[in-house]
């Protein structure tokens, strides 16, 4: 990502389940920046979680409730975190690494009926070990 040609602002989230690690990178034409769950300056900060949205406020609400309970849990964050909250407008993706499961919704297109953005659509569910097992197509 550094060395990549930037053209817009957003920000992009890498983890490993099996490190248990993520970082969070905001990823600009003129910068780019990591944070962890020790360096993030976005507040309240919530142990072992980092996070950004675009009503900070009620995403940092949210996620206090579920981690207040170590609850924080694919579901409880489709429910009851990104859909209140409102954020991921284009695209969200919600990964349990527990159960090696992915959860993705997007935006409509300009010719799809029902909700816009993607918190208000409904999620697809991607068995990773599935996927990761199938062997690659033939080119």
């Amino acid at each position: 990502m550094a060395n990549a040609a930037r053209t817009c602002n957003i920000y992009v989230g890498v983890g490993d389940g099996n490190q248990r690690q993520f970082r969070l990178f905001e990823y600009g034409w003129s910068k780019l920046l990591t944070f962890d769950p020790i360096n993030t300056p976005f507040t309240p900060r919530i142990p072992d979680v980092v996070y950004r949205g675009i009503n900070q406020d009620c995403l940092s609400q949210q996620l206090q409730k579920y981690a207040a309970q170590k609850n924080i849990t694919a579901i409880n964050t489709i429910r009851d975190v990104v859909s209140i909250s409102k954020t991921g407008d284009l695209h969200i993706a919600v990964y349990d690494h527990n159960h090696q499961i992915m959860y993705v919704a997007n935006a409509a297109a300009a010719n799809e009926s029902g909700p816009k953005n993607a918190y208000q659509r409904r999620f697809v569910q991607f068995n990773m070990n599935a996927l990761f097992s199938e062997p690659p197509p033939s080119l």
